[in-house]
């Protein structure tokens, strides 16, 4: 006898811990060039698929000027990534907002260690403030930049220690931020995207 499953949700707790098998990043890249994931946009945290969000002309507009800014403004042995793959460990490739890498950081053709992850979050941004924070900081990420999309608000997770940023700074759209790899490069948001 068959029996028509549907669209089946596996809880959980219904399968021991133990017999869950992760993504590896190398087994995920492997699928990825393969094509198995053409008409989506994934990334992959902590071995699982995670689907990306679509992206606000907020979420853009703010994207874009940033990467504006950064990319004139930090020196040329760094490489600013917008939205590209970020080889952040074994079983993790984020594809933050942005990502400024040494350029001598690249290992099979992604970068595996970045001085500044920017990622820009709608208001509630629970994985940009659970998971993603607690990969970076495990991974020593010195700073890690979650914009509020529509505030402009930045919270700033600086000094990375057993998989805990020892700092958080929030500040509003009025402040000035100076990233600590790149003194004298200095960023107001409600200055560059300019908002009612």
């Amino acid at each position: 006898m068959d029996l028509d499953m549907g669209d089946a949700i596996v809880e959980p707790e219904e399968v021991a811990p133990e017999r869950i098998r992760t993504l590896r990043r190398t087994e995920f890249e492997v699928l990825v060039n393969a094509g198995a994931f053409e008409e989506e946009r994934l990334e992959l945290l902590a071995g699982h698929l995670v689907t990306m969000s679509a992206q606000t002309a907020e979420h853009a507009q703010l994207a874009a000027r940033l990467n504006e800014v950064f990319v004139k403004g930090v020196p040329a042995d760094y490489i600013v990534r917008p939205q590209l793959p970020f080889a952040l460990s074994h079983d993790s490739e984020p594809a933050p907002d942005l990502a400024i890498c040494p350029r001598t950081a690249f290992h099979d053709g992604h970068p595996a260690a970045a001085v500044l992850v920017v990622e820009i979050a709608a208001a509630t941004g629970t994985l940009d403030r659970g998971l993603k924070l607690r990969l970076y900081a495990d991974e020593d990420i010195p700073e890690y930049w979650v914009i509020d999309a529509k505030t402009l608000a930045i919270e700033v997770h600086r000094e990375a220690r057993r998989g805990r940023y020892q700092t958080v700074t929030r500040i509003d759209r009025r402040t000035r931020i100076e990233p600590l790899a790149f003194p004298g490069l200095v960023i107001c948001l409600g200055e560059l995207v300019r908002r009612p």
